[in-house]
């Protein structure tokens, strides 16, 4: 195994690059090919110093270096795993790596997805023959009722039962069981809380390819090497202004190779984000960007989509290694942004990451106010508090949205600027962490409140079934949808795709505590009905920019915010 010395040096050299870095990196990097990988304990921090110099290669000749070890590293870890000793295999189950093990517990869709995709690899935990108590009980929903007697037979395991009733066929157990949450006779929301309820297990044995979290790739693309210091001053506004390259869209057979990649970067770290879950595979779009950054971002399906804004997910690479992931929940002209750096490129370049992010969701859902929730800085977050992420935004150009908070920040940053060695106590970063921030590209110097709040419009539209129709929902979804009908004048609404109907109707509770609906000019009529229906559209991005330009309805929705 490679020393700790070469594995510290090559960590301590990995943020530094130049002639004499690149010397140091190829020395340290032959000595180490030289070594037997013999130590688990230690493999996985050089794992996770290699990835760093993959996606911040100096040259070729390192990147293929890189390549080789990483390659190296994940047939050693499966050689443990195959070999030695329980505990010293525990020390890299769940790392995601290359030859490893892991155990997490996943929705119904990607548990479906990674039956389908790793098959043979991927199984229900299954410990000491059961999956849980609440999968014994729940299992009697799964079958035809004269089964269920069998079901209370001491004769089979509940492991055994599954596999008898599954058959011979080629499915495994947890396709099996998948498949049969799938057929339930309810909605899908609710088929797939229920399989929440019962925590089941997903065992997933991570072979030498690109499913783990040490090869998964993007598509190919020219590389960028390091050859000069990391770029750490960003300026967001400039960055922002410069036109994206295209084309973005992909095409659906383009779209899933991508989604897959997006699933494993997640999967194997123990995540999972809707939007990948419940994903539109007609809408995702690539972006390739300078510095050898990819944007990948992905809308969700019309069933699973937000009532009033948009959720569009996306994961981030650099030079086609998978470096973050995040969201941004769009809403007229702004966005609430979260992006997530994995703890092994943290150090690099994380504010030009989260510049070209806003990049894209500035250019491709034309928002300009930028938000970013108090946990992502702080807020019920030590680990957030520790680091003084706070300043990361701040160096960027946000700024708290409560004015007293705002001023107290332009009081700690005044210090900062004065005093080189000062820094930020924990108990102001935790006053910090109570208010939003924001970025606002229309002002330099902006009055930073929400002009609309969502909260607000839901407790208006409670408050007004509870009123009108006593609590009854479905009347006022009746009522709604009939009226909406009448006043915008819709008569082919048989002919719409379901989803579009079901979209027209759910949001037509929206407009039902709205006065004067059937006065509406006939081109702002004609345009709502288009909003309604894009909702349940192909693209929600479509939605998004129909909505934003509904002048009238933006202003509906504002008295409606404000219990007008």
């Amino acid at each position: 195994m490679p020393t700790p010395e070469i594995i510290r040096a090559l960590r301590d050299l990995r943020l530094t690059f130049g002639r004499r870095p690149r010397t140091a990196k190829r020395r340290w990097l032959k000595q180490a090919v030289r070594e037997p990988l013999n130590d688990a304990r230690i493999l996985r921090d050089y794992h996770d110093t290699l990835l760093f110099m993959a996606a911040y290669p100096d040259n070729p000749e390192l990147l293929r270096m890189v390549t080789a070890e990483l390659k190296r590293v994940g047939r050693a870890a499966r050689q443990f795993s195959r070999t030695a000793k329980p505990r010293t295999v525990a020390c890299l189950r769940d790392t995601g790596m290359a030859g490893t093990e892991m155990t997490c517990a996943f929705s119904l869709d990607m548990a479906t997805w990674l039956a389908k995709a790793f098959p043979g690899q991927v199984e229900l935990d299954w410990d000491d023959d059961s999956a849980g108590s609440e999968l014994d009980e729940f299992l009697s929903f799964l079958t035809c009722s004269v089964e269920r007697d069998g079901l209370l037979s001491d004769r089979l395991t509940t492991r055994e039962w599954v596999r008898s009733a599954r058959g011979d066929g080629s499915q495994s157990d947890l396709a099996w069981l998948a498949e049969q949450f799938h057929h339930l006779d309810a909605l899908p929301a609710l088929r797939e809380q229920a399989y929440e309820t019962l925590d089941l297990k997903v065992r997933w044995r991570l072979g030498l390819g690109a499913a783990s979290r040490t090869l998964v790739r993007f598509p190919p693309r020219r590389t960028f090497f390091q050859e000069a210091a990391l770029n750490r001053a960003v300026d967001l506004r400039e960055w922002m202004a410069r036109p994206l390259p295209g084309p973005h869209q992909v095409s659906v057979a383009e779209a899933r190779p991508l989604l897959d990649a997006c699933r494993v970067t997640l999967c194997a770290r123990h995540r999972e984000i809707d939007t990948l879950s419940y994903v539109n595979e007609r809408e995702v779009s690539h972006f390739q960007l300078e510095r050898g950054i990819d944007v990948t971002v992905f809308g969700m399906r019309p069933d699973r989509r937000l009532p009033i804004e948009s959720y569009f997910g996306f994961v981030v690479a650099r030079n086609r290694v998978p470096v973050g992931y995040g969201g941004g929940w769009v809403f007229l002209d702004r966005s609430e942004i979260g992006v997530n750096v994995f703890d092994e490129f943290r150090g690099g370049e994380s504010a030009f990451l989260f510049a070209q992010v806003m990049r894209v969701y500035h250019q491709c859902f034309s928002a300009r106010r930028f938000f970013v929730d108090p946990y992502q800085f702080g807020a019920d977050n030590a680990e957030a508090i520790q680091s003084g992420a706070y300043w990361f935004y701040d160096r960027l150009g946000f700024r708290p949205v409560d004015r007293k908070t705002r001023s107290l920040a332009d009081l700690e940053r005044e210090k900062r600027s004065r005093l080189q060695s000062y820094r930020c106590p924990t108990r102001v970063l935790r006053r910090l962490a109570r208010s939003k921030l924001v970025f606002d590209l229309d002002a330099a110097a902006p009055e930073h409140l929400e002009d609309v709040k969502l909260s607000d419009i839901g407790l208006a539209v409670t408050r007004w079934i509870g009123s009108r129709f006593n609590g009854d929902r479905r009347a006022a979804q009746r009522w709604s949808c009939r009226r909406a009908i009448r006043a915008l004048g819709v008569r082919d609404m048989a002919c719409w795709p379901g989803e579009q109907q079901e979209s027209f109707c759910r949001m037509s509770v929206l407009l039902g505590p709205m006065a004067g609906l059937s006065t509406w000019p006939a081109a702002d009529k004609a345009a709502l009905v288009q909003v309604m229906r894009a909702k349940g559209g192909v693209s929600e991005r479509n939605y998004v920019r129909k909505l934003r330009s509904h002048a009238r309805l933006r202003a509906g929705l504002a008295d409606l915010a404000q219990g007008r």
